[in-house]
Order: structure tokens, then sequence, then C-alpha cells
């Protein structure tokens, strides 16, 4: 009988490829973003300083910024920012009570937390739900203890007098950014009993 040699092969290592990990990418990612809305913010927050200079003049606690552009009739802290062209002098008056009301009960603290939270939490979208909702709040808040001061149906009729000038500055608290339909509805609504 005769043998068969076998013929010897070569051995080569199968060399798989090194494939992408896109997981290691997601912290990357998302602190970016983070950071992203951060320096945003931060350059809000610049410019809203650099407009608070311009000439302020102090009525009742709060700083005055006449302003004709841009974010106008809104504050941001004792900082309020108004458009004296297009308002009469009671209509000054109503509009500098409803945003003492934002610099006393420091509604600006709350929008600076809520811009760092969504910051963090830009992917859920529960905390935009609840920015949304807060800022409602601090509206019925301011508005309803201005109409106390000047009467409701002359309050109703400044926001919708001021409802087409929108600011798009999400620090600050605008006097006409909240849904004026709810806002008015709210102001002649019946206040509900403690007990409920």
């Amino acid at each position: 009988t005769q043998f068969q040699v076998p013929n010897q092969v070569a051995y080569t290592p199968i060399v798989e490829e090194e494939s992408f990990d896109w997981y290691s990418t997601l912290p990357y990612l998302y602190f970016g973003i983070v950071a992203c809305l951060l320096i945003i913010a931060t350059w809000r927050i610049l410019q809203l300083v650099k407009h608070a200079k311009n000439g302020t003049e102090r009525i009742n606690g709060l700083k005055i910024v006449s302003k004709t552009n841009g974010f106008t009739n809104c504050s941001f802290f004792n900082y309020v920012f108004i458009d004296n062209e297009n308002l009469s002098e009671a209509e000054l008056q109503v509009l500098l009570k409803h945003e003492q009301v934002h610099a006393k009960q420091l509604h600006s603290i709350d929008k600076i937390i809520l811009i760092v939270a969504k910051a963090f939490l830009w992917f859920n979208p529960v905390v935009y739900l609840y920015d949304k909702a807060l800022e409602q709040a601090h509206e019925y808040e301011a508005d309803e203890a201005t109409s106390q001061s000047f009467g409701t149906a002359q309050y109703a009729n400044l926001l919708l007098k001021l409802a087409i000038v929108k600011s798009e500055m999400p620090l600050v608290h605008n006097f006409v950014k909240s849904p004026i339909k709810e806002r008015i509805k709210m102001l002649f609504n019946a206040k509900s009993k403690h007990m409920k």
C-alpha cells in the first residue's frame, strides 16, 4: 500500500476587522451637547447683562432699561426691559407691577435652574413640559397680584394689546409670552376655596 503524504497548507489566521464601538462615544456626545447648551445659556445671560448696563432708571426697586427692539416688556431679576414708545403711563404702571411680582418672588432663579436642568436632561421631554407649566404658573401668580391692584378688565386689555410683541429670550419673564387666552380666562375664573 502506498501512503499519501498530506500537503502542507500554510496557516493563515483569520483577522477580524475591528468595528467602531458606538457606545463608547455616547458619553462624549451627551457631555458635548450639555456643554453647548450651557455655553448658549451663558451667552444669553451675558447679553442680558450687556443690555442691563445701558442707562437704568430705578422705580420701586426695579431697574428700568429702555429698549425698543429684541426682548422688551420683560424682566430678569429686578431688571425690567420696556418699550417706552408703545406704552402709555397707565400701561407702564401695570407692566411694572406685574414685573415687580416676578422680581419679588425670584422667578428668575427658577428660570436659571430650569435652564441648567434642560441642559443636563435635554433628552427628557418631561423637563420641557415642566418648564412650560412652571412659566404659566409664574404668569398666573403675577397676573393675579396685578389685576387685584389695577382691575381685571384693564389688565386683560393690556395683555391683549401687548400680545403681538413676543420675546425669544428664554431667560426673561416676558409680559405676554404665555398663552394669552389661558391667562385671561384664569383672570376671570372664580378662585377655588382653600380646602378644595
